[in-house]
Order: structure tokens, then C-alpha cells, then sequence
């Protein structure tokens, strides 16, 4: 037996210049193509308690 379908859900879909090799079906929020974290993402460990999502950096 195997499974009559299968969906992607996303809760940050990265914006990149490249196609990805699956597509989400749900999809959370587009973020920028910066390192993003907080709301359960961490960064080196930290700050995944944050309450908001953050992004390093930019151009």
C-alpha cells in the first residue's frame, strides 16, 4: 500500500534565484534571501525562542 497523494507545506519559503527541486504546495510567508530566525528557527542554537522572525543581514 502506498499513499494516493502527498503535500509539501512550507512555514518560510526562501526567496532564491534558482529553481528548487520540490515546490511547496502551503506556504507559510516568502522571506528574503537572507538567514532568518526566531519563532522556532534558531541561529547557532540561540534566539529560537523569539517571538517574531528576524533576518541577518542585507545588501
Amino acid at each position: 500500500m502506498g499513499a494516493a497523494s502527498c503535500r509539501a507545506a512550507v512555514f518560510a519559503n526562501k526567496l532564491i534565484d534558482k529553481e528548487k527541486p520540490v515546490k511547496a504546495d502551503y506556504v507559510g510567508l516568502d522571506v528574503p534571501n537572507r538567514y532568518v530566525f526566531g519563532y522556532g528557527m534558531d541561529a547557532a542554537g540561540c534566539w529560537r525562542n523569539l517571538g517574531e522572525i528576524y533576518a541577518l543581514g542585507g545588501k
